[in-house]
């Protein structure tokens, strides 16, 4: 399974656009995503819930949920994946990962309406957040997460419909700053550290150290982009145990040390 972490993420930038067909495997990330079926089918599975999406349809996808789509019949789709960022003054962050009864609904009338007339004429791969663009996506996706939120009811029993890999990657999204190790984890959630690893073990090409770094990383290079911290104060206060260890790590992931993204990204 693949678990993607840059670009949208945690970058202040958000991704719009349309699809006549699309096909993605199983696959998981922090950001929040939004699939407005406007014609034709779209076959659908977020967990372990399977639904084909007609005209009217909307998936609402929340961070660290594993999705994939299978198929698709004469479709016509809008797609919007997001930071959660955006969400933060609707949707606190404690509410933001519980889990919901569906990941589906059908929109009102009135919203259908509303999003014909103000969708985009022409969907655009990734935009950059600045405050024209936050206002203009603001006003789309909130009606819809509105609607999301008076047709679904937060779910009792969570466990039941959140895999383990979910809660770890929202852990370690919490955490990451602190000198976890994967007993840490393990203790977290009362399962040994093999079990742990055999979870973070289905996501292609990482292992604990890595998924821990890859957080640390994407986070930091936030920081990098829009301040002007020092780079070993970075370090220490994303769970770096050292300048050396954040270079390194850093060089691994990006292909390049965090001056040099620092420059480029300027």
């Amino acid at each position: 399974m693949q678990i993607q972490t840059i670009n949208f993420d945690r970058s202040g930038m958000y991704r719009c656009t349309y699809k006549n067909e699309l096909w993605v495997r199983e696959h998981i990330h922090q950001c929040t995503e939004i699939i407005y079926v406007i014609s034709g089918e779209l076959k659908v599975t977020v967990g372990e819930e399977k639904r084909v999406l007609t005209a009217g349809e909307v998936a609402l996808i929340q961070p660290f949920i594993t999705h994939k789509f299978d198929e698709s019949e004469n479709l016509r789709l809008w797609l919007c994946v997001f930071s959660n960022d955006l969400l933060t003054d609707f949707l606190p962050r404690e509410r933001l990962y519980k889990k919901r009864t569906s990941a589906y609904f059908r929109i009102s009338e009135r919203l259908a309406t509303f999003l014909k007339d103000a969708l985009p004429d022409s969907g655009e791969e990734m935009v950059s957040f600045n405050y024209t663009e936050r206002r203009k996506i603001m006003t789309l996706i909130f009606p819809i997460i509105d609607e999301y939120l008076d047709n679904t009811e937060l779910l009792n029993d969570e466990k039941s419909s959140k895999s383990l890999l979910s809660d770890i990657l929202i852990y370690l999204d919490e955490h990451y700053s602190e000198p976890l190790t994967i007993n840490d984890v393990a203790r977290a959630f009362g399962y040994t550290p093999r079990h742990i690893s055999r979870q973070i073990s289905a996501l292609e090409n990482y292992n604990f150290k890595s998924l821990l770094n890859n957080f640390r990383i994407e986070h930091a290079k936030l920081m990098i982009r829009h301040s002007d911290a020092k780079l070993i104060d970075i370090a220490m206060n994303f769970g770096f145990v050292s300048e050396r260890t954040f270079f390194r790590s850093f060089l691994a992931s990006e292909g390049m040390t965090p001056t040099e993204y620092r420059k480029s990204r300027r």
